[in-house]
């Protein structure tokens, strides 16, 4: 990404300390129970979605929930 402007500057940080925060905010004695679903180039707030980035969002959220659940114990 190109900064271009102080505001890119600025939304730029904020995500690297929003990523940074979530990142150690989850307790290494709870990661085993937690789901990571990749989802690359897509934010939270990100609101006008296609239907097909929706699809393959759902759909990796099946495949690591599958995959998760066959070796999962509580």
């Amino acid at each position: 990404m190109e900064i271009k402007n102080a505001i890119q500057l600025f939304d730029a940080l904020f995500k690297t300390m929003k990523d940074a925060h979530d990142a150690r905010y989850i307790s290494r004695k709870l990661e085993k129970d937690i789901i990571f679903i990749a989802a690359d180039g897509v934010t939270a707030t990100d609101f006008q979605l296609s239907a097909a980035q929706k699809a393959a969002l759902i759909e990796a959220g099946r495949k690591k929930t599958e995959t998760f659940l066959k070796t999962w114990s509580y």
